[in-house]
């Protein structure tokens, strides 16, 4: 495995679950009674409303939901959330959030440009996605179309908010462990501990997981896909009076993962389709074909690490200046992430209440991977992350239950990213000359600097409501915010280039409660992506801009990408039926997408030598049509059977000149305008059936049944490759005593084989050119079998 250490930190927490002494009972209640039936309160609009009478898209997960479906981190919560997708490059370095379908990839690494975006207790989170576990999590709120007006940047298409648990008065304790095939072990505990009686509360809580690969590597046998991680958090919880309330948390997680279980697939042997330029490609469903995925294994030997140039005498990269900036020396991931977060609330009056959260966050990530994923031996990636945030909101809101409601309130926001490389890493393929040192890396000159980037975002924003009658209802937000970003073009020089974007960004939102169980709404909302710095286009030469602009002379390339807009429009219900036992929530929406960043990576001869050189660009590309439907349901059939399901239909519709100049170039508009955009399906729905039986007065069981369908992804916006349907069905058998719960599962069923994700990518296995087109593909989760333990006291 990755790690020796994990026997001692299984332990450790072994060692920690037996200390904790139970001080009272609680039975263990299942997800079936919280989905339908019972009343769950969101904050969706910064204040705390019933979720069947908040006018806008949202779907809450309760923590008995989480712990029901074993919904443990972001990539298993999309499942469970349609219309939400998470796509991660390869690895989990790098993840993003895609809601309704709406979809516009940023350089790899770069988390400042995100259409939408991940909340902690309504704080900015600026982290990699996949740091996130819900073993402290109270509820999640996913929320649907633009939320600019209130939550501020890189809110596009949507947000994702995880609430904490706040620690309680009484003393408790929750012990978790899971055992399953693959060698997937994990093991967590919380403890709620009162320190001082109604005054001061503290929660502490730690999960460790060790998770073997699932594929083997074809090239040595060593394991693909070993994940593991270690986090730890800590909070207090402060009530001086019964008016004031302060919520101060501290986190830290720790992840080192082996290399990924991914390969490359769609190589020039299986192209079907041909360019009118030449240029070949796969069309149609790429489907796994069960051969092994091969990948070339960094060397540990340091002595097999070596500079290039000079050659042909080899240099061993060690003995060198400047051999620190690549410290990660093997295939996978090392990422460190802390975040502290204070929230603070004060009754001023009755009702009315003044409100503070503020946060910060610093991570540093460090990936290597085999560029190629191929037996090709040519290049290798790595890439340093360093982000640092911090944000403060401050909002005052007049009593929920008025007639005339209102509130104002100001946030700041500040990151600073960094991303770069070590320089060129070379396999011994790479270049004919190179090949008499089998076995051996070169590292070419460096660092590079991929993004050198500090974003100041300034925000005021508010709220006003009034109730009409007992029925209608209006409420309108708004937000102006300034957004200032300065990228460092060139960091010898120090020479560096800012813009600046403001924007107001409103909503309206028309409620009608026709009875006490049917609420009926129309909004609509503007979003905004600020202005963007191109830095690598930035620093070339005059002469090599010129090249540049006339090679691609359609795209429009500047220094700066203007900013992106896009108005969504929403109707929609929410109703409670058969005495309180089945909700029904449904919405249909449509969004007009204008200048969307397009982001594109261009070979162009900038030096006249007949050499092509690539340059990350980010131009005004299509405008996008997006419109669908989005459909939730629970229902309390009877006592013992609980039924459930969510379903999306997210259409996107590429038009406008960017778009036919896109086919122009690639098909010479050989199919119409109105291609989908990549990596997120059309259709995608989950749905669960759960019986709960009695074995005694203080015994239960019950069987839950899961099946989840994702529709085809296409590979790239000329929708010619993707991914075909998939389903999965998962079971879950368990059985509850009083404190303790024992939950047996099989996950993956029915064994489908579809890939996670697929990205269209250069070819850099069959030519170390990088001439020809292939795919990136993220081999699925195998059918797992497994147990879960769980005690509360």
């Amino acid at each position: 495995m990755i790690n020796a250490n994990r026997a001692f930190w299984c332990a450790s927490a072994a060692i920690a679950a037996l200390a904790a002494t139970p001080a009272f009972a609680q039975t263990n209640e299942t997800a079936a009674s919280e989905t339908a039936g019972s009343e769950i309160i969101v904050t969706a609009r910064k204040r705390e409303e019933s979720l069947q009478n908040v006018p806008i898209s949202v779907q809450a997960f309760t923590s008995d939901a989480l712990e029901a479906s074993n919904i443990t981190n972001l990539e298993s919560l999309a499942a469970f959330a349609p219309g939400v997708q998470l796509f991660q490059n390869v690895d989990r370095g790098y993840g993003q959030v895609f809601i309704r379908g709406l979809q516009n990839t940023p350089p790899v690494g770069d988390t400042t440009r995100e259409l939408a975006s991940i909340f902690i207790d309504g704080i900015y989170f600026t982290g990699g996605v996949a740091t996130i576990n819900t073993d402290n999590i109270e509820r999640v709120e996913v929320v649907r179309g633009p939320q600019s007006a209130l939550f501020g940047r890189s809110t596009f298409s949507g947000a994702i908010n995880f609430i904490t648990k706040t620690p309680g008065n009484e003393f408790g304790a929750q012990i978790n462990a899971t055992a399953a095939t693959f060698d997937d072990y994990s093991l967590s505990a919380a403890f709620d501990l009162p320190l001082i009686t109604d005054k001061l509360a503290a929660r502490v809580s730690g999960r460790f997981r060790d998770a073997g690969g699932q594929y083997t590597n074809g090239l040595d046998g060593s394991a693909l896909g070993e994940q593991q991680d270690l986090s730890l958090t800590g909070q207090l919880y402060i009530t001086p009076s019964e008016r004031l309330s302060a919520k101060i948390s501290v986190s830290y997680t720790e992840q080192r993962d082996g290399a990924a279980a991914a390969m490359l697939v769609g190589r020039k042997p299986t192209h079907n389709f041909t360019m009118p330029n030449g240029n070949t490609t796969f069309r149609g469903e790429l489907r796994p074909t069960g051969a092994p995925p091969i990948q070339n294994v960094f060397p540990a030997d340091p002595n097999k690490l070596l500079i290039f140039p000079p050659f042909p005498a080899p240099v061993v990269f060690d003995s060198r200046p400047g051999s620190d900036r690549l410290g990660l020396r093997r295939n996978g991931l090392d990422r460190s992430f802390f975040f502290t977060s204070l929230l603070l609330d004060y009754e001023v009056a009755d009702g009315y209440t003044l409100s503070y959260n503020g946060g910060y966050s610093n991570e540093v990530a460090e990936r290597l991977w085999d560029f190629e994923l191929s037996p090709e031996d040519n290049y290798y990636g790595s890439r340093r992350t360093n982000s640092e945030s911090h944000s403060h909101e401050i909002k005052l809101a007049s009593p929920a239950d008025a007639r005339f409601t209102w509130l104002i309130g100001a946030a700041y926001f500040n990151q600073k990213l960094y991303e770069r490389d070590p320089g060129g890493i070379f396999g011994s393929n790479a270049f004919g000359f190179l090949a008499g040192f089998p076995g051996s890396v070169f590292v070419g000159a460096g660092p590079r600097v991929i993004v050198d980037r500090n974003i100041d975002n300034y925000a005021v924003f508010g709220s006003l409501g009034y109730q009409f009658t007992d029925q209608l209802s209006l409420s309108v937000e708004g937000r102006w915010q300034r957004d200032e970003l300065t990228d460092t073009v060139n960091r010898a020089t120090g020479e560096q280039i800012s813009a600046g974007t403001n924007a107001f960004l409103p909503r309206a939102i028309l409620e009608y409660q026709a009875s006490p169980d049917l609420l009926l709404y129309a909004s609509a909302a503007k979003g905004l992506r600020p202005t963007t710095i191109n830095s690598q286009f930035a620093g070339r030469t005059d002469a090599q801009k010129a090249r540049i602009q006339a090679e691609f002379p359609e795209l429009n390339i500047d220094v700066l990408a203007p900013p992106e807009t896009i108005w969504s429009y929403e109707l929609g219900l929410k109703s409670t039926l058969m005495d309180g036992r089945m909700t029904f929530n449904a919405n249909a929406y449509y969004s007009d997408w204008s200048e969307s960043q397009d982001l594109r990576s261009l070979l162009a001869d900038i030096d006249g030598n007949g050499v092509p050189v690539g340059t990350l660009v980010t131009v005004s590309g299509p405008d996008i049509e997006a419109y669908g439907l989005e459909l939730d349901t629970a229902i309390r059939a009877s006592d013992a059977v609980t039924l459930g399901g969510s379903f999306a239909w997210n259409h996107t519709k590429l038009t406008g000149d960017q778009s036919e100049a896109n086919q122009a170039r690639f098909l010479l508009q050989t199919r119409p305008n109105g291609e989908r955009l990549a990596q997120t399906p059309e259709f995608s729905g989950s749905a669960f059936a759960q019986y709960d039986g009695a074995i005694s007065d203080t015994a239960g069981w019950f069987l839950r049944a899961e099946g989840i369908y994702v529709g085809s992804r296409y590979a790239s916006s000329l929708n010619l490759t993707e991914t075909g349907d998939s389903f999965d069905l998962n079971l879950r058998l368990g059985f509850e005593l009083e404190n303790y719960t024992a939950t047996f599962f099989v996950t993956n069923l029915l064994q489908d084989e579809t890939f996670e994700s697929l990205r269209s990518n250069a070819d850099c296995a069959t030519t170390s050119a990088c001439f020809e087109r292939a795919f990136e593909a993220v081999l699925p989760n195998k059918r797992q079998f497994g147990v879960n333990l769980r005690a509360k006291f």
